[in-house]
């Protein structure tokens, strides 16, 4: 549980404040089954405190995802991080109510994860009988080319994740595979004003809840994560262990203005031999030389039309995320006040 509440926070606080800060993000994920998602979010940081208001709305396809939107929360909502106070506010602007969380230790001085380590050694153990590891392919490309993109002018970087996974009982593989675009921009001056003041107040709230954490925040960034997320719910497949040599996205300079990114997955037998009419593949244009080009367009899925009896990749979802505006200059309003109109919502012990 502590590793799932460590990950869940890196993801909230993705980048790791004294002066104050203003930073404008718009999110959308497409989930093909179910529909888009969209969230706005706007974030100030002023001393001691953080306020993140967000709209989002989920637009629902089909049945379900019609069925899901409907008990998604939708509309404006906002948060109010008050390290002074030790709580957090969660405003609904629909209902004109909040309520109080504590922030409070939540792990104490010497807790470690030995127990929850061995759980997942022994899960690891449990699986190594049903799956084993057939490639892993990880890369991060400087495509040397340059943007501007909402004022900011930026660098393109690709990730390429790819893992391929063999059930031995049935010979069945599994393919799960993300490309994902990050434009940076690396203006020094503002960017070390800026990280520097998202960190020292992320430092502060890990440290209120018993938590000593580098700000090593690539990973969330580029979006990795999903792969992890997806295959932990996929039980029969969540057992399979493989590195990944993180460090690459070193190689990634800058601060991300858009990130882009696409995740698919394919299961096949190998073992089902099916005779089909040759496609004609299209050039995706990649540029990156004959080995790699054909590492990005498996990586990402390219689908061709096969038989019936044959497995295509399937997009899981899209995601975006782009940063609108980033401001350092002075927050005018209180951004700890709650609006006068808003009753407070307790909830029972």
């Amino acid at each position: 549980m502590k590793l799932f509440i460590l990950f869940i926070m890196s993801v909230i606080f993705v980048l790791p404040i004294l002066a104050d800060i203003t930073e404008d993000i718009n999110v959308q994920v497409d989930l093909p089954k179910f529909g888009t998602y969209e969230n706005n979010t706007t974030e100030y940081y002023k001393n001691n405190v953080k306020l993140v208001e967000t709209v989002s709305k989920l637009h629902g396809k089909g049945f379900w995802g019609k069925m899901i939107a409907n008990f998604f929360p939708n509309g404006k909502n906002a948060e109010i991080y008050n390290l002074d106070e030790k709580n957090i506010y969660s405003l609904d602007y629909d209902k004109s109510s909040y309520y109080v969380h504590p922030i409070e230790k939540y792990f104490e001085e010497g807790d470690d994860d030995s127990s929850f380590e061995a759980e997942e050694e022994e899960e690891v153990e449990e699986g190594t009988s049903k799956f084993k590891t057939i490639r892993v392919v990880f890369e991060v490309i400087d495509k040397k080319e340059k943007r501007e993109i909402n004022s900011f002018n930026t660098k393109r970087f690709n990730v390429i994740y790819l893992l391929e996974k063999e059930e031995i009982e049935t010979g069945k593989r599994f393919i799960d595979s993300l490309s994902v675009d990050i434009y940076t921009f690396q203006d020094k001056k503002m960017l070390t004003k800026f990280n520097s003041e998202k960190n020292g107040f992320n430092k502060k709230l890990m440290e209120l809840v018993g938590v000593q954490m580098d700000e090593d925040y690539y990973n969330s960034m580029l979006g990795l994560n999903w792969i992890e997320m997806m295959s932990a719910m996929e039980q029969n497949k969540s057992n399979t262990e493989f590195e990944i040599d993180y460090a690459k996205l070193k190689k990634i300079k800058g601060h991300p203005v858009l990130v882009e990114g696409d995740y698919f997955n394919k299961n096949y037998d190998p073992n089902n031999k099916v005779v089909s009419k040759p496609q004609k593949k299209k050039k995706r244009g990649f540029g990156l030389g004959s080995f790699v080009d054909k590492l990005a367009e498996s990586a990402i899925g390219t689908v061709e039309e096969e038989s019936q009896e044959s497995s295509v990749y399937k997009k899981v979802l899209s995601y975006s995320s782009e940063t609108q505006k980033i401001s350092i200059d002075k927050i005018e309003k209180d951004i700890s006040k709650i609006p006068e109109d808003f009753g407070e919502v307790k909830f029972a012990d």
